[in-house]
């Protein structure tokens, strides 16, 4: 009897394992079930994903990729397409050219007046193979044309390279500025020479309007302007020269070399020189090396800053034979030698602004009156400073008419 209580026992305890194995084996199939369907729902997902990013692959167009054009000696329609190319791909580039002349014949564009290139709108670098070896000219038979034109929201680098023999020679707005280069953009010279270029009305060489220049172990040389900069007139924003020479300009105004101003809109300028030489250019006027500031503005818009630098063998036919301001300045460890003016300063005229001179030498200078500095009116500081054989017939070496 008791064996068949055990038995019945153990049947029924059977019984129970039973039915606890078999919930137990539905619940891990509901589970499996589950698991099934996520992967189910992701593999779905990613080939949904997949596909989409296939479809977008061929609907948007490929990055662009920056670009160097390479150009065979003097070839200029190579030259031309390749600005072109340039401008229209949206990315930075670079043209480089063989050595070799790469003579302009006739007008490209007519942007700000004629222009032999077309005009930069993009960010680009013209590399040539030496100074001596790479030119774009004009043609002296061809009708008159500025070498290059930078627009607003162009960006261009001049290096290894030199440009010659443009003209703008319409008198009156932006069509007479800029004998070789015009600059509505961001401008910038390496080791280039701008020579033998002229302007009707300014900057000979290079017109800078309310933007940037900066110019680096190059020449600005022979260049001629009516109006103000017969090398680089600039009015409104900035000007930088470093190591750079700025000679044998004329302009039968203002500023032989560089004419620096506030410009029609009185946007205010600053021009820069450190380490560089502003020499043997002539003006008719006011500031045979250098002209800073306009009559009819606030002073202050403009400011000269001149360090480790040379102004020398400038001619004024009036006033400021190596420098004429009317703004702020400041000369440091510099030398400003043998310039001449018929009549006032002929190192220096001060003719309103306020300036500093600090360990730097005035010498050799000549005019009328104030052979070294003339300061017509504001002040002038000078310390750590040389004047000496200076000639003039009211004040050799240093002029103040108001003080006497």
């Amino acid at each position: 009897m008791d064996s068949m209580d055990n038995f019945r026992e153990r049947f029924e305890a059977l019984e129970r394992q039973t039915e606890q194995l078999q919930h137990q084996t539905q619940a891990l199939k509901a589970h499996t079930r589950t698991v099934e369907r996520w992967r189910l729902w992701w593999r779905s997902l990613w080939r949904v994903a997949g596909m989409a990013a296939l479809g977008l692959a061929l609907v948007l167009p490929l990055p662009v990729q920056a670009k160097t054009f390479r150009c065979n000696a003097g070839d200029v329609q190579c030259l031309i397409d390749a600005i072109n190319t340039a401008n229209a791909n949206g990315t930075t580039n670079t043209i480089r050219l063989e050595a070799g002349t790469y003579t302009l014949t006739a007008i490209h564009n007519n942007i700000d007046g004629p222009n032999g290139l077309p005009s930069i709108t993009s960010t680009l670098t013209i590399r040539g193979a030496g100074v001596q070896t790479t030119i774009i000219k004009r043609q002296a038979s061809a009708p008159a044309f500025r070498i290059l034109h930078v627009s607003a929201t162009g960006t261009l680098s001049l290096e290894r390279l030199t440009l010659r023999d443009g003209s703008s020679s319409t008198l009156g707005g932006n069509e007479g500025r800029g004998g070789g280069i015009f600059n509505a953009g961001t401008l910038t010279l390496i080791a280039t020479v701008i020579r033998n270029n002229a302007a009707d009305d300014g900057g000979g060489g290079i017109w800078n309007g309310n933007r940037t220049v900066t110019i680096r172990q190059s020449f600005i040389i022979n260049n001629t302007a009516v109006f103000g900069g017969g090398g680089i007139a600039s009015l409104g924003g900035t000007l930088t020269i470093h190591d750079s020479v700025i000679a044998g300009n004329a302009d039968r105004v203002a500023g032989g070399g560089i004419a620096i101003g506030p410009g029609v809109d009185g946007f205010a300028n600053t021009l820069t020189i450190t380490n560089s030489r502003i020499s043997d250019n002539t003006t008719g006027v006011r500031g045979g090396g250098i002209s800073s500031g306009s009559s009819g503005f606030p002073l202050g818009l403009s400011k000269v800053l001149i360090s480790s630098s040379t102004i020398s063998g400038n001619t004024s036919s009036r006033v400021g034979g190596g420098i004429s301001v009317l703004d702020t300045w400041t000369i440091s460890n510099s030398t400003i030698s043998r310039n001449i003016a018929a009549l006032n300063g002929g190192g220096i005229e001060n003719a309103g602004g306020v300036g500093q001179v600090t360990n730097s030498t005035i010498s050799a200078n000549v005019s009328e009156s104030g052979g070294g500095l003339y300061n017509g009116q504001g002040a002038v500081y000078i310390t750590n400073s040389t004047l000496n054989h200076n000639t003039g017939s009211m004040g050799g070496g240093l002029f103040v008419p108001w003080q006497r």
